[in-house]
This record gives structure tokens, C-alpha cells and sequence, in this order.
């Protein structure tokens, strides 16, 4: 199993429409080269999203961070917040 890139996980469209929107991207002056992936829980096929927030001067402030859950290769998993809200 091979770790998704941010580009494979916007295509995939686990974290909706609005997630990877420029808009909402540029609000939190972010690209996309910003945003990383790194395996959570190889395992289990856990993957962390982040990317830096930065302020209207440009420095980092917050952390945009999102798990996802791959199944294989594909990207068919969930977003995993969205299925411990439903438990």
C-alpha cells in the first residue's frame, strides 16, 4: 500500500467539495504544495493530511490536520472524524 499524495486525496473527494476549494484555501493562506501526508497507522491504512496556517503577515499560526482512512491502493476510505461523530 502506497501513501496517497494531497493531490490523490483532493481527486478522491473524501473530504468534500469545499475542503480544497481556493477559496477557502486562500482564506487560510494555504497552497496546495502546502499540504503533506504522512502514515498515522500504516496498519490500519491511516494517513494524516496537515498544512500550516498562516496569518495576514505570513506566519504560521494554526494547523490544518485531517486523517484519512485508505482501503488498498484506492482511495475509498472516510474521513475519520465523520465516523467517530456516527458512533
Amino acid at each position: 500500500m502506497k501513501k496517497p499524495t494531497p493531490k490523490q486525496i483532493k481527486e478522491s473527494g473524501v473530504l468534500g467539495y469545499y475542503f480544497f476549494r481556493r477559496s477557502t484555501m486562500r482564506f487560510h493562506g494555504q497552497r496546495m504544495t502546502d499540504f503533506k501526508t504522512e502514515w498515522a497507522c500504516r496498519e490500519q491504512g491511516i494517513v494524516r493530511l496537515y498544512a500550516p496556517c498562516r496569518d495576514w503577515r505570513g506566519g504560521k499560526t494554526l494547523l490544518t490536520e485531517r486523517w484519512v482512512k485508505v482501503d488498498g491502493d484506492r482511495i475509498r476510505g472516510t474521513f475519520i472524524w465523520d465516523e467517530e461523530q456516527q458512533s
